[in-house]
């Protein structure tokens, strides 16, 4: 048998390269044949039929990466368990029930990452991130390839909600973003003409870069860019050294304001 032999059901959230899948010996609906494709091995539960899987042309990794390009929402429409692996991955970030809510973690193609929806403003479903869950994983953030890519789109928590005039704050990541419903993210430390027409959009009064603490001079280029574009108040937050915006999420926006500077406008 090889792993391509199995209709994959579902990924385990407590096994990592763990997957159930159709057992095509039995009259199995369910997947209950596990297959371990770190060990190579796989079992029925049901008819506990079982053995090695053969490697020759397998491709397990060229296959997960044609799925994860392939961005088939059905792999992302399941929440993870809250007793797995990656909610134990997020706990361990000190996320807690509230970042948890707004996070909305799901399944996806590879079991050693935890993937992140990115809706619009409507709410709808645009984009897919993924975050490896493994130490020694690298790069630790998967983008889709493609277009549109993750220039084109924001992260925010579910219940982001922006009034004209109000105030933004523009974080690098999901991680830090979750930690107030005025920050957004932008997968890095620049912003592209896409995103920047998006927050300008929501015409804020005030917009305030609070990238990690080795980006001080990006953040600088940012507010420049921004006020290029538009005439606005723009300050800029630099957490302490060796830290981010995810680590320093709890503190609340009192941070953001006893320690940012005002750059333009």
């Amino acid at each position: 048998m090889k792993l391509h032999d199995f209709k994959v059901v579902r990924i385990s959230d407590t096994k990592i390269g763990t997957v159930y899948a159709i057992c095509p010996f039995c009259a199995d609906t369910k997947g209950h044949a596990e297959v371990d494709k770190v060990k190579n091995v796989w079992h029925c539960h049901r008819c506990h039929r079982g053995g090695r899987l053969a490697t020759g042309n397998s491709q397990s990794k060229e296959k997960v990466a044609m799925r994860e390009l392939s961005i088939n929402w059905d792999d992302y429409l399941h929440s993870i368990s809250p007793q797995g692996l990656h909610a134990r991955y997020l706990e361990r970030r000190g996320f807690g029930p509230i970042q948890l809510k707004h996070l909305d973690p799901r399944y996806g193609p590879s079991s050693s990452k935890v993937y992140f929806l990115v809706r619009d403003d409507g709410g709808y479903f645009r984009y897919v991130v993924g975050r490896e869950i493994t130490a020694t994983s690298q790069p630790k953030w998967w983008f889709p390839k493609g277009t549109p890519g993750k220039s084109h789109f924001l992260w925010h928590t579910p219940g982001f909600s922006f009034s004209p005039g109000g105030h933004i704050v523009i974080v690098e990541g999901i991680f830090d973003a979750v930690w107030g419903i005025n920050r957004v993210a932008c997968f890095g430390t620049s912003l592209s003409s896409c995103q920047l027409n998006l927050i300008l959009g929501w015409d804020p009064k005030e917009i305030t870069i609070f990238l990690d603490s080795d980006a001080a001079v990006k953040a600088e280029e940012m507010a420049l860019h921004i006020f290029q574009k538009h005439t606005l108040r723009i300050y800029i937050c630099v957490p302490p050294w060796g830290q981010d915006p995810e680590n320093v999420g709890a503190y609340g926006n009192e941070f953001l304001f006893d320690t940012r500077r005002r750059v333009f406008g």
